[in-house]
């Protein structure tokens, strides 16, 4: 009898890469031990200079160091107090430069999470740059 291995979704390499929102992002409400809290969720595309697609789903939560950086990528604009806030932000098709980072599991040292770090706008990049050539996304 054959074994066949379990199916493994193609995983994105750690390095550099454009990321191009594809939808608005959804928020959901969660409990936790401290009370509700709200995440919010994007699908980006991501690019790299190889010309390599990954599709991505990403979530933030607003306490996380790097979700300023993301609000400040897509440009939020802080307020008196130094806070950044999600705002009336369009994100759709929008496109921000990060680098993906493998961090392990905070329960079980045998899994990693690809994680959107470095996040920061793509300077002199007008947001309507079309994308790729080649639009497959691998899944």
């Amino acid at each position: 009898m054959t074994t066949i291995p379990g199916y493994e979704p193609r995983r994105i390499p750690e390095g550099q890469y454009r990321f191009r929102v594809v939808d608005e992002p959804t928020k959901r409400r969660h409990t936790g031990q401290s009370g509700e809290f709200v995440s919010v969720n994007f699908i980006f595309k991501a690019s790299d200079d190889n010309g390599n697609n990954y599709q991505i789903k990403e979530s933030f939560l607003p306490w996380e160091d790097r979700y300023p950086d993301l609000l400040l990528a897509f440009g939020a604009k802080k307020d008196e107090a130094g806070k950044v806030h999600l705002g009336d932000i369009s994100f759709s098709g929008k496109v921000i430069l990060a680098e993906i980072k493998h961090e392990p599991d905070k329960n079980d040292p045998t899994k990693s999470w690809a994680r959107m770090r470095s996040i920061r706008s793509p300077e002199g990049m007008a947001d309507d740059v079309p994308p790729p050539d080649n639009d497959e996304i691998p899944f």
